[in-house]
């Protein structure tokens, strides 16, 4: 999780426990979540990153209803203007958050050191 800390803000929010998250997670994404809490800034060519914490991450995907639009995925923060969702394989997609359909995902990666290298490179 060092490159995570040394590009983005960390957020430190451990108010949420990583086992209220009730879908699989990586071990890698666990460990970020229960280390850092969460990351926010900018990264890449001006790629504007939020990593939600456990905390956001239950309450946004309620408030966006993500299971009813995007049954099996979740939404874990955003890139820029649109949502950054993982789906049950562990795969990373992004997706407008107004037309939030599965048709409309978009897969950028299968890890989290990938999609590291997604935001780095665009």
């Amino acid at each position: 999780m060092n490159k995570i800390s040394s590009m983005l803000e960390i957020k430190n929010d451990m108010s949420v426990s990583v086992q209220k998250i009730k879908f699989n997670l990586s071990s890698e994404y666990e460990k970020f979540l229960q280390s850092e809490g969460g990351a926010i800034g900018i990264i890449g060519n001006e790629n504007y990153v939020n990593l939600y914490s456990c905390a956001e991450i239950l309450e946004l995907n309620e408030d966006y209803a993500v299971q009813e639009f995007l049954p099996g995925y979740l939404l874990i923060g955003t890139i820029n203007d649109e949502a950054l969702v993982l789906d049950q394989d562990l795969n990373y997609y992004i997706v407008p958050f107004i037309g939030m359909f599965k048709k409309n995902c978009i897969r950028i990666a299968d890890s989290l050191e990938g999609l590291l290298e997604y935001l780095l490179s665009n």
